[in-house]
């Protein structure tokens, strides 16, 4: 769908080049257009007709959940050579966190959930440096999820 158009509350598109009382009349509806239909049109506008110059405020109350997100980060181990492993992770977090990790930002671990991650034994994941000594993080984050803090602990 795209900008200049006009659609009827069905989300669909209507041949009309100007807003006038007889398109209304045809088009129109004397209710709101679904979220279903607003969520499939960028930046859409809803017009409402009056006969007279008095036109009633209308209101809609809109929820949206936004999509499942996948925040990436990428720990450097070159940059300290006095770090001689992971002891252990921390997070603060609320809700389904999925937890991936990389050696090489391609390839991926499979996802487990952010509570097994943190009981993993973070050795393993430390002596699975490559020569390229990076270790990317993918955090997944669900539905209602939150992930506020997340921290390894460092042996020197």
């Amino acid at each position: 769908m795209s900008e200049n158009k006009y659609y009827n509350s069905n989300g669909e598109e209507v041949d009309i080049t100007e807003l006038t009382s007889s398109n209304f009349e045809e088009y129109g509806s004397d209710s709101l257009p679904t979220s279903d239909v607003l969520t499939a049109l960028t930046s859409p506008y809803v017009y409402k007709w009056a006969d007279d110059e008095t036109i009633e405020g209308m209101t809609m109350d809109v929820t949206a959940t936004p999509p499942t997100q996948t925040v990436q980060a990428t720990i450097y181990f070159t940059s300290d050579k006095m770090i001689t492993g992971i002891d252990s992770a921390e997070a603060e977090y609320t809700g389904d966190i999925g937890v991936k990790y990389s050696y090489d930002t391609v390839t991926f671990t499979d996802e487990v959930t952010m509570g097994e991650f943190l009981a993993m034994d973070m050795s393993e994941i430390y002596d699975g440096l490559t020569s390229a000594e990076t270790l990317t993080m993918a955090f997944v984050i669900y539905k209602d999820s939150t992930l506020t803090r997340f921290k390894f602990n460092f042996i020197n």
